[in-house]
């Protein structure tokens, strides 16, 4: 059931019909230009036609600038009992919880992200069935398959109702490009989808990579990176990648290698591994 009067959930409608959509930031609560494009956007622009829903979506890790309080919250929009107990009871999951709703009536989703790496490359991830829209974002890379990788994320969540879910990374959090990039594809976005009027004389081609995110590595007992990779860095095979414990992990093949990073939680995401194909 939805809570109309949430002031960090802000519902524009046009004069005309349209698509209903919805606009998120702050997952992580750090990932500050998300914050930075929906206030822009909430102060700027008039929504001409269909439905926006502009969701300010981790509140307490926003306001202590940090990614989580108790759980990833990009992994708390999936059925209850997929979840353990600790994660049913945490903020993330009630957060979710009163958000779900206005995901649920939405038939395509921007959910706006950054990367704790210096190094990030923007890009997008999301399902072939979103493929049209995500090329005409302007982003270099394009990567799919998550959905059986990472469930409960947004994106996740709208797609498995038959919804577009589309997750954008801007960059790196402090990148300076960042939040223009955020704020400048949450115009563009609006503007496919027909909510806005937009003109698209300034948006310069970009050649698309195509990403299939394929393996993901979850630490048996924790994982230490051999060094810092940077997201969609090229491995060999038997190239090392890290240590789980007291054991090496090589990569099994050439590949492409995402969202890298320490980890001492059994269990915890260490890696994503993919591979390039070729845009159709």
């Amino acid at each position: 059931m939805k809570t109309m009067n949430d002031p960090t959930i802000i519902t524009k409608r046009g004069d005309r019909s349209g698509t209903t959509l919805s606009v998120m930031c702050g997952v992580h609560g750090n990932e500050i230009c998300g914050l930075w494009a929906v206030r822009k956007a909430l102060a700027e622009i008039i929504v001409e036609a269909g439905t926006v829903h502009f969701i300010f979506a981790n509140l307490a890790a926003i306001a202590l600038d940090v990614r989580q309080t108790q759980m990833n919250m990009n992994r708390a929009f999936k059925p209850a009992d997929e979840l353990t107990e600790s994660e049913r009871n945490s903020y993330e999951r009630h957060r979710a919880e009163a958000i779900m709703p206005f995901l649920a009536e939405s038939e395509v989703l921007l959910d706006i992200h950054s990367s704790k790496s210096a190094e990030s490359i923007p890009f997008i991830i999301c399902e072939p069935n979103s493929f049209t829209v995500a090329q005409q974002l302007a982003f270099p890379i394009v990567s799919h398959g998550w959905d059986a990788l990472h469930a409960g994320s947004t994106d996740y969540f709208v797609n498995q109702r038959g919804g577009q879910g589309i997750c954008i990374e801007c960059g790196h959090h402090y990148d300076s490009a960042a939040p223009e990039r955020a704020y400048n594809t949450l115009v563009r976005f609006l503007g496919i989808m027909g909510a806005i009027t937009i003109t698209t004389s300034n948006v310069a081609a970009t050649r698309t990579r195509l990403v299939r995110a394929h393996t993901i590595h979850r630490a048996a007992e924790s994982f230490t990176c051999v060094k810092t990779f940077a997201d969609f860095d090229p491995l060999c095979e038997g190239d090392l990648i890290g240590y789980d414990g007291d054991s090496e992990v090589h990569a099994p093949a050439d590949c492409i290698i995402i969202f890298a990073r320490n980890t001492d939680k059994a269990d915890g995401e260490a890696f994503v591994l993919g591979s390039e194909e070729t845009v159709g």
